[in-house]
């Protein structure tokens, strides 16, 4: 299992790794430094929001081993430096779920 490096905290959802990663997609061969954190979606609406998703992403990531699962091709036409969405782990946990509040919501409840 690749362990990458968190040298950057690009955006509330964009990281930057080293070294650079590698995928093969339908024949061709994709590598880069960024990727988009898979399984939340932050919300930069509001700046307090973007500062506290920056500052708890700079806190669990920054300079520490991550591993990446489940790369998914971004589209074209995404604005994001990123050309791929992986889950990031860090020591076995889901990144994502370190920020419940900007994961989906169920559309059913369990009772």
């Amino acid at each position: 299992m690749t362990e990458f490096k968190v040298i950057e905290i690009v955006d509330v959802d964009v990281i930057r790794l080293s070294p650079d990663w590698t995928v093969v997609a339908n024949g061709v061969e994709i590598s880069g430094q960024t990727i988009k954190i898979l399984d939340y979606t932050a919300s930069t609406k509001e700046e307090f929001e973007a500062e506290y998703t920056m500052e708890k992403l700079t806190i669990l990531l920054l300079n520490k081993k991550v591993v990446l699962k489940n790369p998914v091709l971004m589209p074209d036409d995404e604005n994001t430096q990123a050309k791929i969405s992986c889950k990031v782990l860090l020591n076995d946990v889901n990144i994502a779920n370190y920020f419940p509040e900007y994961r989906p919501k169920s559309l059913y409840l369990i009772s």
